[in-house]
């Protein structure tokens, strides 16, 4: 149930007397009648009372103002399509001026809607302690998720703590209306990369028990350690903290999801024909969780060849289930994967290694993991937009892969706000670039111009050709040697200082020597690629199979990923907002039973890859929050 609507049924009456305007402003409407029927349990019986008192009221102004409740009401719902269509066809001209921000707040519920985060954070009226406190928490809590939906998880985390402090206030003895909004402080904690998590201000007490509670529950899923142990370990030691009235009790009964392997599984991969590298690599990260297992516990495995046919994954599945599979980790092509989709219902369920072809296929029996590039294109569009590079060209090689990625890239950065000013593609074997960069830069123009203006003067002119000015950031589509040429072919173009923004593409996933011309690229990758010989796993990998990992590296983190996260899947599945700590990124599942990854950023400088820490994120802020909602130390909770 959403917070907002929980706030409306279960704030008691105190609260709510004064709901109809801020503190101190005399409402246009005669009595309370209006704030007592929000304490009606039943919303559907209080908005006809609110449609019965519009239809008999005096006046314009009083109509305007029961309408504007009912439209509250049913944004509180969620009913968006009802609102959107009260909201045009009501007459609310006559609603008195000191309601405005009440409108604002609805035009900003409707853009977070329709997922556009920076026109709702436009829109929302800022939050004042004299407006109604059901106000106050619809505008703090619609802050908070347009900031997260930006990326912005800090500032969201700060004011979704801000907003727990008001409800653990108002209402002390009602614990389920302050549990929506803990529940969203711990889908922040858990989306943050460790090294964020890590970088939080730990000063104020209650966002110590936070941060120390995701710590805690990470570290048990990492190791196999039950999950409810940590739990109660915690609780021992934040005995007053806010999260141990609800928020525990809530993870407590999800313990029971997460469940120990199967005692057999099977791996149908296609260990011969095109794909047995990249299959090999994925067998052998997935075999190296399996022997790092304590063997009294470990299931027990079989590996099928599924060979070159995608058709062949029917065989090898019926195959598994009669040889006693519980759970089958495979298939690795994607026409396999929608040879499964296709059927209504399996025997066995199956943790499939790549996506289908219809993003929107959906199986109860399918679950979809795999290194996704469009995850990578998404966030390099959202940290664009942090930085408040409204204006990005696309560079993308012209094949199927290029399409893909640019027009997941596009699709995400204009739905926030950005403006794409080209789209170039380029021969996929290409080294030289000059032409789509001075196409993308208008430079040809700018050649062009004094082209005419000395045939015009028939003289000749001191010229140095201009690139467009308005360019903020690039997104490149590339491998390393393009990549290298592209910053390389910038620079020379004098557009060095525009952000470049790339994919794991453009690394290798192995630090050789340094690269000085790939300084100041951008680009997304795995934990896994970071960490490198600095975790024992990929020091043994690169030790054992050096060559493989020179190309194979990240689908070895795949097949470690895949063994891990097994005991997990139940909990991925129903509850969208909670994630895995893994290799391959912070993994979480969405309703189409597809799993996907939150990735890390890197920046090459002094021709290195290091790890971009977050702090370097919040260059640009977008917004000055107030400053009463930045944390406050209250009661000691340890």
């Amino acid at each position: 149930m959403p917070l907002r609507l929980l706030l409306i049924l279960l704030l008691p009456l105190g609260l709510l007397l004064n709901a109809c305007a801020p503190s101190g402003v005399r409402a246009p409407t005669p009595t309370a009648t209006p704030d007592i029927l929000l304490l009606t349990p039943d919303p559907a019986a209080r908005l006809e009372e609110l449609e019965q008192l519009a239809a008999a009221a005096p006046t314009a102004g009083k109509k305007a103002y029961y309408t504007l409740l009912a439209i509250e009401l049913l944004m509180a719902q969620d009913k968006i399509e009802e609102v959107e269509k009260r909201l045009a066809g009501a007459d609310l001209q006559a609603l008195d001026q000191q309601y405005a921000y009440r409108l604002e707040l609805l035009d900003a519920q409707l853009a977070l809607a329709h997922d556009n985060a920076p026109l709702s954070l436009q829109k929302l009226p800022q939050h004042n302690s004299a407006y109604p406190l059901p106000i106050q928490i619809a505008i703090l809590d619609t802050r908070a998720e347009a900031l997260a939906m930006l990326g912005y998880l800090s500032d969201s985390l700060n004011i979704r703590l801000q907003l727990d402090r008001t409800l653990q206030k108002a209402v002390p003895d009602k614990p389920q209306i302050a549990q929506p909004n803990q529940l969203a402080i711990w889908s922040l904690l858990q989306a943050m990369p460790p090294d964020m998590l890590n970088a939080l201000d730990r000063k104020d007490p209650v966002l110590n028990g936070w941060v120390d509670l995701s710590q805690r529950v990470r570290a048990a899923r990492q190791s196999g350690t039950p999950i409810g142990a940590a739990i109660t370990a915690w609780t021992a030691k934040y005995k007053n903290h806010p999260a141990g009235k609800t928020l525990t009790q809530a993870l407590q009964t999800q313990i029971d999801l997460v469940t120990p392997h199967p005692r057999q599984l099977a791996l149908v991969l296609p260990l011969s024909g095109r794909l047995a590298p990249p299959a090999k690599a994925i067998l052998n990260g997935f075999l190296a969780g399996y022997f790092s297992h304590d063997a009294a516990t470990r299931p027990s495995i079989r590996v099928y060849d599924s060979g070159e046919d995608p058709k062949q994954i029917w065989p090898h599945y019926q195959q598994a289930v009669q040889d006693g599979a519980q759970l089958i980790i495979g298939p690795l092509e994607k026409a396999a994967v929608n040879e499964l989709l296709s059927v209504s219902r399996l025997q066995v369920p199956v943790l499939a290694l790549n996506y289908g072809d219809d993003p929107q296929a959906f199986s109860r029996y399918v679950l979809q993991f795999g290194l996704l590039p469009e995850d990578e294109a998404r966030q390099a569009a959202e940290l664009a937009i942090i930085k408040n590079q409204m204006n990005a060209i696309v560079f993308a090689p012209d094949n199927a892969l290029g399409k893909r990625l640019g027009d997941t890239f596009v699709a995400r950065y204009t739905e926030l706000g950005g403006t794409i000013l080209g789209v170039e593609k380029y021969a996929a074997g290409a080294n030289d670039h000059s032409d789509p960069i001075q196409h993308a830069l208008k430079i040809n123009q700018s050649k062009n111009r004094n082209s005419i203006l000395k045939s015009v003067l028939q003289r000749d002119l001191k010229f140095e050709p201009r690139r467009r000015s308005d360019a903020e950031a690039i997104f490149l589509v590339a491998d390393p040697a393009q990549t290298r040429n592209f910053r390389s072919q910038l620079k020379f173009f004098d557009s060095g200082d525009i952000a470049v923004y790339a994919t794991s593409m453009s690394y290798s996933g192995i630090a050789d020597k340094p690269d000085k011309d790939m300084d100041g690229v951008v680009f997304t990758d795995m934990p896994w690629t970071f960490q490198g010989k600095r975790n024992r796993q990929f020091a043994a990998a690169l030790e054992n199979w050096p060559q493989e990992m020179q190309r194979y590296s990240r689908l070895y983190a795949l097949g470690l990923d895949a063994y891990h996260i097994i005991p997990y899947l139940k909990l991925l599945q129903q509850y969208t907002y909670e994630r895995f700590s893994g290799l391959t990124g912070n993994i979480s599942m969405n309703g189409h039973n597809q799993i996907h990854r939150e990735l890390t950023w890197g920046v090459f400088t002094k021709g290195n890859p290091e790890l971009l820490e977050f702090k370097n994120l919040q260059e640009y802020n977008l917004f000055e929050l107030e400053d009463e909602l930045a944390p406050t130390a209250e009661s000691t909770t340890e």
